[in-house]
């Protein structure tokens, strides 16, 4: 077998087996963990979007009356 061929064969296999052992590691490794922090920022959204509502809320509202307070007072 002719050199070139044993070095383009031998970059093919090595090329190979790094690629199947970075999607093992993918895998195995990141997808899961990746998985779960998506689950947690989810539930921790999920638990503050109505906070948020309610604080909007209150603010627009305290602004509102301060402003009709300084309406009324107005000369």
């Amino acid at each position: 077998m002719p050199a070139w061929a044993l070095l383009v064969m031998q970059f093919v296999v090595t090329a190979a087996a790094v690629f199947f052992v970075l999607w093992g590691f993918w895998g195995v490794v990141v997808r899961p963990y990746l998985d779960r922090k998506v689950a947690e920022l989810v539930a921790a959204t999920e638990e503050i979007e109505p906070r948020v509502a309610l604080g909007v809320k209150k603010g627009v509202a305290e602004t509102f009356e301060s402003y009709l307070k300084v309406l009324w007072m107005a000369p």
